[in-house]
């Protein structure tokens, strides 16, 4: 709690200010300091409004949040150093320069740190959390906001997990003529990679768009036989007309299955 109330309360304080400044600013004459407030809040909540989109429907996707703040950053201080070379301050032209140098921040390649025998193969943020994909001597790992989402051991690429070779064991016992299934949360394909590897036509489908990419990738799923669809289990099955024999759901949201699906 401290070290975010030092973190966060001086740009908030700052920030918090700039509305009563506006307002004072665009008041020349009493009789006109209502209306100003009124379009000073107006803007703010419009600014607000297509902030909140942008970030959450585009930027995070786009750009992922470190680039977004160092961003904001450089805007602020790109603002406050134009304002201040208006009124002929040296401090503006500081400020300016120090934006620029801001805004090329995420432009820097950074060294990884991982651990001895570890090595971060790929490391993104989308809105469903950051995914790191972790090499290690013996396993690779997929990692969701810290939480292990999916792994496979070396030399064959097959699932850590004693349950997803359970699984098709399972679905093969009860239906031995397998020969359409339907993946539900497809993470690093440790279930639909040796479904496929089989010659098994296994659609997926993952609420991240991400995950078909990383699991061909870094996890040596197969392209076919079958299709990725990126968009929510329950979405896709509400619209599909396939016919499958057989349907898997291993989908986690942290490390609890998302209650819609249940």
């Amino acid at each position: 709690f401290l070290s975010a109330a030092v973190l966060f309360a001086p740009p908030l304080l700052l920030l918090g200010a700039v509305g009563p400044l506006a307002i004072k600013t665009l008041s020349s004459r009493l009789e006109v300091v209502g209306r100003r407030v009124g379009f000073v809040y107006a803007l703010s909540t419009v600014g607000s409004f297509a902030g909140a989109v942008a970030v959450g429907f585009f930027l995070i996707p786009a750009l992922g949040l470190r680039a977004i703040v160092f961003a904001m950053a450089a805007v602020n201080l790109l603002l406050a150093g134009s304002s201040l070379i208006l009124h002929r301050r040296l401090a503006g032209s500081l400020l300016v320069v120090l934006a620029l140098g801001v805004a090329a921040a995420p432009f820097i390649p950074r060294a990884e740190r991982s651990r001895a025998g570890e090595k971060i193969l790929y490391r993104g943020q989308s809105l469903f959390g950051q995914i790191t994909v972790l090499d290690r001597p013996e396993d690779r790992l997929m990692m969701l906001d810290g939480i292990l989402q999916s792994g496979v051991v070396k030399p064959e690429l097959l699932s850590c997990f004693e349950y997803a070779p359970a699984m098709v064991s399972l679905a093969l016992a009860y239906h031995r003529d397998l020969r359409d299934v339907l993946m539900i949360g497809m993470g690093g394909g440790v279930i639909a990679t040796p479904l496929r590897r089989m010659g098994i036509r296994t659609d997926a489908v993952d609420v991240d768009p991400r995950m078909d990419l990383l699991a061909k990738k870094y996890f040596a799923m197969p392209d076919a036989p079958g299709r990725f669809f990126a968009e929510d289990g329950r979405t896709h099955l509400g619209k599909s007309t396939e016919k499958y024999d057989a349907v898997f759901i291993d989908v986690y949201s942290g490390e609890s299955t998302p209650a819609h699906l249940c």
